[in-house]
């Protein structure tokens, strides 16, 4: 176990030095208030309540513990704790296939199957994976505890524990209790009247948490639906592609572009029906379903929520992603485990089989070196999007927010054109093009853009808050107000949605209910710049001007850390202050 532990270690070590990404990233983490700094009081808000759309309070917890070592979210903090837990995890499956029969040494080399094979990089080098890594170790630590022999209450105590923190960790927990019948059935044979309690708890656990993500699920991923007829096609679109790749694990990306729509347009291929005959044949033949059909359930059993037989969310960007077969590796892993030769077997196999073991593992770590590398930065992660996937819409408009964020307007409106071209009804292209373009001075055409985002997605709040700038540019003040309040309603928890409407409010020489909305602001996160310039100004304009400056120069101290474009404009405004 400490072997193929260590081995995982070494082989994502330098992930350490990845930097966090603008996609997902920003919003669990960098761009989080609540991590932004860490208190007890927003530790204490992911307990209360759900974010983002999902009730995952312990992933979000282990964040904010990871915030607390530097006062802040630090990458390599973050990435060398990813690694931690992969290692952690690896340790574990080999724990499992012990207990399950598997001798050491075929043990060992499932383990390192599970560690080092390509499609796990996406869940280590991606920070906002963590979750799924969090939800794996303690959902493997339950397997391991429920493949183990049984001691009494205690142990149903702790495999209890161990399941509900996987299921607080990330929603993909609700695997585990099909992992464990399928073990249950095909490979521990224990009597059912003492393993139906713990796995009828654990499936009723799993069907409760899955209606709660499914009433708290964002619907901004999830308008890919198909019909009834056609889900089964997507279905096994999906499951040829997780073979595809565990075997020849090529070509792999964050967006692999498999909508339902397109699977169904494009329809059934030869691979696709060979796949599928395989898989037939090696449950169809009992000398061949011996040794596959433990592999092959516990294979389907993970991938089963995600392989589009009901919808999910972002089955729009694409039914598969790497990530999903995280879990699902424990099947080729313990495939692996009880093939291994018998130490009682010719030395001839036993010698073949390590020279084949080492090649394979020597391979697939090459191409998890190879494919890691792909996770390195933003530009990086959507660069290899684009090689494949050339019509991914998430890279084309990811990356025109970073072109536009360095102040390159005319490539962001490339790469926001290319993301509509597309995706011609993705809100937030629409809206970022719209924003860029009033940037660049085409002001009318913006807004429509803007407005057109709103009517496309209409719980998405930047179009309104955007809506709100435009308009109050123009001086139309009443209605900018009024798109201001609804990006706040829709985004009650955004500190920009304060700050918006306070901007708004100082237009309208309303200073007091602007002090209010900045303070607001700024209660939601504590180190942002704006909202202590705003309140600044709103001081000012009561006339409190030793109060002003202290603001401003709150404000100048931070955006000396985190906005240096802004310095002169806040110096600019101190002087005023100061001015006769």
């Amino acid at each position: 176990m400490v072997c193929v532990a260590i081995f995982a270690v070494l082989l994502f070590a330098r992930t350490y030095r990845f930097e966090f990404l603008l996609w997902d990233d920003d919003q669990h983490i960098t761009a989080n208030a609540r991590l932004d700094p860490p208190t007890l009081g927003s530790l204490a808000s992911f307990w209360r309540a759900s974010f983002l759309g999902l009730y995952v309070p312990l992933s979000y917890t282990l964040f904010w513990l990871e915030a607390c070592v530097t006062q802040g979210p630090d990458p390599r903090v973050f990435h060398a704790l990813s690694v931690a837990l992969h290692a952690v995890n690896a340790a574990l499956v080999v724990g499992i296939l012990v207990r399950l029969g598997a001798r050491p040494w075929g043990a060992m080399l499932g383990g390192l199957l599970f560690a080092v094979h390509p499609l796990q990089v996406e869940s280590v080098a991606w920070v906002s994976e963590q979750r799924g890594l969090l939800a794996a170790a303690f959902g493997l630590g339950a397997l391991l505890v429920y493949v183990g022999p049984r001691r009494g209450p205690r142990t149903d105590l702790v495999l209890a524990a161990l399941f509900l923190g996987a299921l607080l960790a990330k929603p993909v927990a609700v695997v585990v209790p099909l992992m464990a019948i399928v073990l249950e059935l095909f490979v521990l044979r224990r009597r059912m009247r003492f393993a139906l309690p713990r796995l009828g708890a654990g499936v009723l656990a799993s069907a409760l948490a899955l209606i709660v993500t499914s009433a708290l699920q964002s619907g901004e991923l999830a308008h890919e639906v198909v019909s009834i007829p056609g889900r089964p096609l997507v279905a096994a679109d999906a499951l040829e592609f997780y073979v595809r790749k565990l075997f020849v694990p090529i070509g792999l990306a964050a967006d692999h572009g498999r909508r339902p729509t397109l699977v169904l347009a494009h329809g059934v291929d030869g691979t696709l029906v060979l796949t599928m005959l395989a898989l037939a044949v090696l449950l169809a033949v009992p000398a061949l379903r011996r040794h596959a059909l433990v592999p092959i359930a516990l294979f389907v059993a993970v991938l089963s929520p995600v392989l589009g037989l009901v919808p999910f969310g972002h089955q729009e960007l694409s039914t598969v992603a790497d990530r999903y077969a995280y879990l699902a590796l424990l099947g080729p892993a313990y495939f692996v485990a009880r093939a291994w030769p018998d130490r009682g077997g010719p030395n001839r196999l036993r010698r073949a089989s390590a020279i084949v073991a080492v090649a394979v593992v020597g391979i697939l770590s090459a191409a998890s070196f190879v494919q890691a590398e792909h996770w390195r930065s933003t530009d990086a992660v959507f660069a290899r999007m684009l090689e494949v996937n050339p019509r991914s819409w998430v890279a084309h408009t990811n990356r025109g927010l970073a072109l536009q964020s360095s102040g390159d307007l005319a490539g962001a409106r490339r790469e926001y054109e290319a993301a509509i071209h597309a995706k011609p009804d993705h809100a937030r292209a629409l809206n970022n093009l719209g924003v860029v373009l009033v940037q660049t001075g085409s002001a009318e055409e913006g807004e429509a853009l803007v407005r057109r985002a709103a009517e496309v997605d209409p719980k998405y709040a930047r179009p309104h808050m955007n809506l709100a700038a435009i308009l109050g540019n123009a001086g139309k003040l009443e209605e900018a107000e009024v798109s201001a309040r609804r990006a706040l309603e829709l985004a009650p928890e955004d500190a920009t949605m304060y700050a918006m409407l306070g901007n708004v409010h100082l237009r309208q020489s309303r200073p007091r209910e602007a002090l209010a909305d900045f303070q607001n602001a700024r209660s939601l996160r504590a180190r942002d710049v704006e909202a202590w310039v705003g309140i600044g100004l709103a001081q000012k304009a009561l006339g409190d001007l030793d109060a002003a400056e202290a603001s401003l120069n709150g404000a100048l101290e931070l955006a000396r850390a985190r906005s240096p474009a802004r310095v002169r404009q806040i110096e600019a405004e101190l002087q005023r202050l100061r001015a006769p």
